[in-house]
């Protein structure tokens, strides 16, 4: 049997409160790699709206996963997780093009390309690990 509806919430929630204290933590180390000395407060903003974007997207990708497979493999979750990122990524930089600059941030998209590489490797790395983490349970 598949993972339930509540299940793949409760997940996708995980995931998300998870990934939203890692992302803070990136934003602190990444941003001002950039030059992007931001408060701490406008930091917790930023990363409020990217976990918001992340949580709808993280739940309908674990729903059509879930419909197609019963039980995943590692390389089935590796599949669902980089598939996850890969989206998550082109989603996180257009939401990133449009929250900066409503914030008063202005970066060329070079920096918005890069800033998104960084995230993408750490949320790949989380995403990955809580899903096998799941899997076992089920």
């Amino acid at each position: 049997m598949g993972q339930s509806r509540l299940d793949s919430l409760f997940e996708s929630l995980t995931n998300i409160g998870i990934g939203y204290a890692v992302a803070l933590l990136a934003q602190l180390a990444i941003y001002p790699a950039y030059g992007m000395d931001l408060p701490f407060v406008l930091n917790m903003q930023i990363g409020a709206w990217f976990t918001l974007v992340s949580l709808v997207r993280s739940y309908a990708i674990r729903r059509w996963f879930n419909a197609r497979f019963l039980f995943q493999t590692r390389m089935g979750s590796l599949a669902e997780a980089a598939f996850n990122v890969a989206i998550g990524f082109i989603v996180a930089l257009a939401a990133q093009m449009a929250i900066f600059p409503a914030h008063g941030i202005d970066v060329p998209l070079n920096t918005h390309l890069q800033i998104g590489f960084w995230f993408t490797l750490v949320s790949l790395a989380r995403s990955y690990t809580i899903r096998r983490w799941f899997n076992a349970r089920t």
